[in-house]
């Protein structure tokens, strides 16, 4: 149960992170070109780009946090 914790935490945090530092720099660029707002357009309007990119980022916490925490455990059951 432990173990399943500390993976959420750890993806969790990792995703903050992300999150964190995307929306410091879209301020920084907004402060120094300065936008009054910043808008996602794409192809399929502004609701699908939104989706594929925080989709994308929670699938990279997740992978730097599988390699984390789980990867370790799984090396250290393959010298038993």
């Amino acid at each position: 149960m432990f173990l399943l914790t500390k993976f959420v935490l750890v993806t969790c945090a990792v995703y903050l992170g992300i999150a964190i530092l995307i929306d410091s720099a879209i301020f920084c660029i907004a402060r120094w070109k300065t936008l009054s707002f910043f808008i996602l357009k794409g192809a399929r309007g502004p609701l699908g780009v939104g989706l594929v990119f925080f989709g994308v980022m929670w699938l990279m916490a997740f992978l730097i946090s599988w390699r984390i925490v789980i990867s370790p455990l799984l090396a250290g059951i393959g010298k038993i």
